[in-house]
């Protein structure tokens, strides 16, 4: 079983052939205890109400409330596994946006080459820091999310990458009232040109069980 989540939010619980089939021979079997025909029975329930190939965000939410309700949880002390830290996202205009090729679910920039290194030498100047670059899927937009201890440097963390060179690394920082900017590709320099309301980044809330780890799920 995997349970997969992207940066924006969506996810889904994914089952293998094999895991699907161990688990209908465990609600069949008579010699089965109680306790596990019951555990066998939920798994399945899972199986027939998600909806594996989309993620369905209703479906999934669903899956949540039925968590909760078996382990006896409130929405608030789920909600308090999990703290966020300070984050910012930032939409970055491009000629092109397969200019930007990533792996690892989107969380290593593959190319232009030299990026994900300039990104990497940014986040450890930052304390509890953590950042990624992503293209659009329709647009040609490049999102930029990045996360710090404070608002302040999750702020200028995600500005330095908005301004990423590609012929040296990044470039230093451009003054833009709010850090809140679309910016557009000129040459090999991505560069803020107007100021926009940024997008808030919504983080996903891990399970009681789930390692917990602060940032993008």
């Amino acid at each position: 079983m995997k349970v997969t989540v992207c940066s924006n939010g969506h996810g889904t619980a994914l089952f293998s052939e094999k895991a699907e089939k161990e688990i209908q021979q465990l609600v069949k079997d008579p010699n089965v205890s109680d306790e596990k025909k019951h555990a066998a029975k939920l798994l399945e329930n899972t199986i027939n109400h998600i909806n594996q190939a989309t993620g369905d965000a209703i479906s999934d939410m669903l899956v949540i409330e039925a968590m909760l309700a078996i382990r006896g949880m409130t929405v608030q002390e789920w909600d308090s596994i999990y703290t966020d830290l300070p984050n910012r996202q930032l939409t970055v205009k491009v000629a092109d946006r397969r200019m930007i090729d990533t792996a690892d679910a989107e969380r290593c920039a593959v190319t232009p080459a030299g990026l994900q290194d300039s990104i990497d030498a940014l986040v450890k100047k930052y304390t509890k820091a953590r950042a990624f670059v992503r293209p659009s899927g329709t647009e040609d937009l490049v999102r930029v999310y990045a996360e710090a201890e404070t608002q302040e440097s999750a702020d200028v963390l995600a500005h330095e990458i908005s301004v990423y060179d590609s012929t040296g690394g990044p470039e230093e920082p451009v003054e833009v009232k709010g850090f809140n900017t679309v910016s557009s590709f000129s040459h090999n320099r991505i560069a803020p040109t107007e100021e926009v309301d940024t997008e808030e980044f919504v983080s996903f809330k891990p399970a009681s069980g789930m390692e917990e780890e602060s940032g993008f799920w």
